[in-house]
């Protein structure tokens, strides 16, 4: 956890340490007055390219410098790569188990977009576990969420966790969800929650036309209707009295016809 009180203590000692100014030390490092002076608030953290500037202005190491804001072990281990311009091991890491996804997450505020971008095409490249994903998706560019969701672990996924997040996933990021309940490699139980947070994404025509085919389960389209009814207070939906019952029997009819 990164604590930016005991760091910004430290800073401000090696500062005067050194016998510097705050703009002395901003113009060395090259960033404003008031960053270094954020810093030293224990308001913001550097960005992790600049810690070993500072390195060199404090004659110090860059794990003396990074264990200054109090962190784990894990966010050490990011923080230090992404600072040596290495963010390409952090997903090959993660995926050895030599870090905790745990550690990637809690750093994420604090890394750049071009670096989080990195790090997604490790884990896209490694089939990083979704709930993990879902944690960053806020740092993470809508493009690099979409890529790496296609080849994400779904199976360790928390429902409860994707209930929280869906309403901010973004639209193509439901596709690959909604394929992968139609290919059978996710519970129904997902569609359910894309029809509670989106009603309009999936028509329920196209949803019964899953039933019919077999890639859904039946009376799919009618749990849907029941729980939406559930949440809105309304009366409960009797499976005979469905308005999609009639549709679903005469498809079935078709079919078999």
């Amino acid at each position: 956890m990164f604590n930016l009180k005991k760091f910004g203590q430290y800073i401000s000692e090696k500062r005067k340490e050194a016998d510097l100014t705050q703009s002395e030390l901003a113009d060395a490092v090259g960033v404003t007055r008031q960053a270094v002076s954020n810093w030293e608030c224990g308001a913001t953290y550097p960005n992790p390219d600049i810690l070993l500037s500072l390195t060199r202005v404090f004659n110090v190491d860059l794990d003396t410098l990074v264990r200054a804001a109090e962190l784990t072990e894990d966010e050490v281990a990011v923080i230090s790569r992404v600072a040596n311009r290495t963010p390409e091991e952090i997903a090959d890491m993660l995926a050895r188990g030599e870090i905790s996804a745990d550690g990637v997450v809690s750093c994420a505020p604090y890394l750049k977009a071009s670096v989080l971008s990195v790090i997604a095409a490790g884990f896209e490249r490694h089939g990083v576990d979704i709930s993990y994903l879902i944690r960053m998706q806020e740092f993470l560019s809508s493009k690099d969420f979409e890529r790496v969701v296609k080849t994400a672990d779904f199976t360790k996924l928390d429902l409860e966790l994707l209930d929280r997040f869906m309403p901010f996933l973004p639209y193509k990021s439901l596709d690959t969800i909604f394929e992968k309940v139609i290919d059978g490699e996710l519970d129904v139980e997902y569609l359910f929650l894309i029809k509670k947070h989106f009603p309009d994404y999936i028509s329920y025509s196209l949803i019964e036309a899953a039933e019919i085919e077999g890639a859904l389960p039946e009376y799919t389209s009618f749990e849907i209707a029941a729980r939406r009814r559930e949440r809105e207070g309304g009366d409960p939906v009797q499976p005979e009295y469905s308005q999609y019952a009639a549709l679903r029997a005469a498809r079935k009819a078709k079919s078999a016809g």
